[in-house]
């Protein structure tokens, strides 16, 4: 199974599928379709945009204050985003990256202390784009994301 495809509860359902014909579930290294699709298209670099207060209701800064509190409150210290309409609420983001969406494809780590990550191709970001997500997240380049769980993984992040 492809991993980065997978929900954990389809893996544990395959999983446990896989066990009654006396069989493995194996996590792939790579996806098979990426090993043989030689003239894959570039990921999207649509502009990122800021979504105003006026349609937002709340401020980024608030939401992600709330839900650190709510993380920590759980006995959790982080949590994961890895859908770009989570990503696009949480910090009042836009962009072009989806079809017939306003989303902006990326990951985050929301963390209990605030120290919040945000893993997006930063060439989709202007000046201000930027200059006002460094106010809300440590900015990272997607292929940094995997390094960053594997180590909140072994409590080194």
């Amino acid at each position: 199974f492809d991993p980065w495809l997978q929900t954990i509860g389809d893996v544990k359902a395959l999983k446990a599928s896989a066990e009654k014909s006396g069989a493995t579930l194996v996590p792939l290294e790579r996806n098979p379709i990426d090993a043989i699709w030689k003239d894959q298209p570039e990921p999207p670099l649509a502009p990122v945009e800021l979504h105003p207060i006026a349609f937002a209701g709340e401020l980024a800064k608030d939401k992600l204050a709330r839900l650190a509190e709510a993380i920590g409150k759980d006995g959790a210290t982080h949590t994961v985003l890895t859908d770009p309409s989570s990503i696009a609420w949480v910090f009042d983001i836009r962009g072009g990256d989806v079809p017939h969406t306003p989303l902006a494809l990326g990951f985050a780590v929301l963390a209990a202390d605030g120290s919040h990550l945000l893993f997006m191709d930063q060439r989709k970001f202007s000046r201000t784009v930027a200059a006002y997500l460094t106010q809300l997240a440590e900015l990272h380049e997607p292929g940094e994301f995997e390094a960053a769980i594997a180590g909140l993984a072994k409590g080194s992040a």
